[in-house]
């Protein structure tokens, strides 16, 4: 199993309201992608794509929960 590396350096509590809070995601030293949270949505951008695969909060809930049980 790859070594994970998340990095997020907040020093209080963040509201994220014009930008977004980008979270990258390494593995074993090399970037899988960033993790975009947004007042609107929660994205994935995978390491070296442009485009973001985008779920709204409603549609993000419902794919957490669609498994039956806690994570």
């Amino acid at each position: 199993m790859p070594e994970h590396r998340i990095t997020v350096y907040p020093s209080k509590a963040l509201e994220v309201v014009n930008n977004d809070l980008i979270v990258e995601v390494e593995a074993d030293g090399q970037k899988w992608g960033e993790l975009r949270i947004s007042k609107g949505s929660i994205d994935w951008v995978p390491r070296n794509n442009k485009r973001a695969r985008r779920l709204g909060w409603e549609r993000f809930d419902a794919v957490m929960r669609e498994n039956g049980r806690p994570v």
